[in-house]
């Protein structure tokens, strides 16, 4: 069980599902969070689907630095749950890119 920390460890936690993680940690509330990273259980369940994630679950990702103030996980992820998909956007924060 492997669970990084951070802005570039969030996604170890969020799709662990996803890749046949047997757990992962969650807060009860933003405020409650225990390590850097950390999503809460609200997150997990409603934003990025953790109990309907699969193998077969497609990912996209919006790159950037910074990017954590994009909205797009929340749009994204909020109508593939109304479209019962169990497709995921995650953020996805590099240091250093070029084009």
């Amino acid at each position: 069980i492997a669970l990084a920390m951070g802005e570039k460890g969030q996604i170890t936690r969020l799709l662990a599902a996803k890749y046949g993680g047997h757990l992962t940690f969650a807060a009860l509330s933003d405020a409650r969070a225990s390590a850097p990273g950390q999503p809460t259980i609200k997150q997990l369940q409603q934003l990025y689907g953790f109990a309907q994630q699969r193998p077969d679950t497609k990912l996209y990702g919006i790159i950037g630095n910074p990017v954590h103030h994009s909205k797009s996980p929340l749009i994204h992820n909020s109508a593939f749950r109304h479209l019962g998909e169990c497709d995921v956007v995650l953020i996805c924060y590099i240091s250093t890119y070029s084009i």
